[in-house]
């Protein structure tokens, strides 16, 4: 479960938005509150700063000393830095926090890095950090510095928001899964059975009462999830090397309504489970 509620009715809302061409945007240190809203620009719906894994506490202030026309305004030397520490900041980064001032989030770790490596409130003036942090900026070094990947994006939201918030995971393997045969998410839903490709969000490890591994698996497929697929002490020797969380899949399923849940059965003359593309995690 997410502090909000249960994760996948939680991301199955969501998809429900995207679904009806709403867009889901990343929070920002500007327009986000504590929890979703409209945008200003009333193009989609804000994330709010306190789904972000790790700032729960910085949120308040965060939002408290907003806007910031410029990074200068935002790390200025009279923050409250015990709250703002070097894991609150990378998490904004990483997030997406900080788009609508830097759009490059490679770039803006790196500014940060070194603005950070040489902070020391105790020896430097704000007009010494000032300088520090716009030549960072102007660096041609850190001008030249690519971006995230769309997937290493993806990656830092199931990070850093425990889910998928932007577009469906698949969205990342769009090329790798046109070469592969699949039941549509509906009709394995509705029929209880069939071929799924789906990302892993969720790996829950435990012991049978005979003291043997099993794993309770969640996957993604499409704008909803399957929850509960097991996988068995034995099945965990054939396919444990390629279950990763952010891993794109292949799996055979079928719906056990006595316990509610899924469980893997043989395919066709292919494996029961088939590593489709390795995530970003």
């Amino acid at each position: 479960k997410t502090k909000h509620g249960p994760r996948n009715k939680f991301q199955e809302c969501l998809a429900d938005i995207r679904s009806k061409g709403i867009e889901i945007l990343p929070p920002d240190i500007n327009e986000s509150g504590s929890s979703f809203r409209v945008s200003n620009g009333g193009d989609g719906i804000r994330a709010g700063l306190s789904f972000v894994r790790g700032i729960a506490k910085s949120a308040p202030l965060i939002s408290e000393c907003a806007p910031y026309d410029t990074l200068h305004d935002f790390f200025k030397l009279d923050r409250d830095w015990r709250k703002m520490n070097k894991r609150v900041i990378e998490a904004l980064i990483f997030s997406g926090a900080f788009d609508s001032l830097w759009q490059n989030r490679k770039q803006m770790l790196e500014i940060y890095t070194r603005w950070n490596k040489k902070k020391d409130k105790r020896k430097k003036t704000s007009e010494e950090m000032d300088v520090l942090l716009t030549s960072a900026m102007e660096d041609q070094a850190v001008c030249e510095i690519e971006d995230f990947t769309f997937r290493e994006k993806m990656g830092h939201q199931l990070q850093y928001f425990g889910f998928y918030l932007t577009s469906s995971p698949i969205e990342m393997f769009k090329e790798e899964i046109a070469e592969f045969k699949f039941d549509k998410p509906d009709s394995i839903l509705e029929s209880g059975k069939g071929r799924a490709i789906g990302v892993i969000t969720k790996l829950d490890k435990a012991m049978t009462k005979a003291n043997k591994p099993f794993i309770k698996m969640t996957i993604v497929i499409g704008d909803t999830s399957l929850s509960g697929i097991m996988i068995w002490s034995e099945q965990i020797k054939m396919f444990g090397r390629i279950l990763d969380i952010g891993n794109c899949i292949a799996v055979y399923v079928k719906r056990n309504p006595k316990f509610n849940n899924w469980q893997l059965i043989n395919g066709m003359r292919q494996k029961t489970i088939r590593l489709v593309a390795k995530g970003s995690q």
